[in-house]
């Protein structure tokens, strides 16, 4: 993520290439810091959601931030 304006679509099909070394890192108990150093878009709100569904098969944003959404909207 060296540019400034990096390709979302392009970031989303390397992370998903790269998703099952990202998890053996993870797993074998990587810092976060070396993860953030290593996978930098991990962390972009975009990453954050699309690693949800990589690893949880639900969508994170439809399911849970948008029924939240809905639930302040009728308080």
């Amino acid at each position: 993520m060296k540019k400034r304006n990096p390709s979302g679509t392009v970031i989303g099909s390397k992370m998903d290439q790269t998703f099952p070394l990202r998890r053996q890192e993870i797993v074998e108990a990587e810092l976060v810091v070396k993860t953030l150093e290593r996978w930098p878009a991990l962390f972009t709100e975009r990453q954050v959601f699309a690693e949800f569904i990589r690893i949880a098969t639900t969508n994170l944003e439809n399911d849970f931030v948008g029924e939240k959404l809905a639930d302040c909207a009728a308080n």
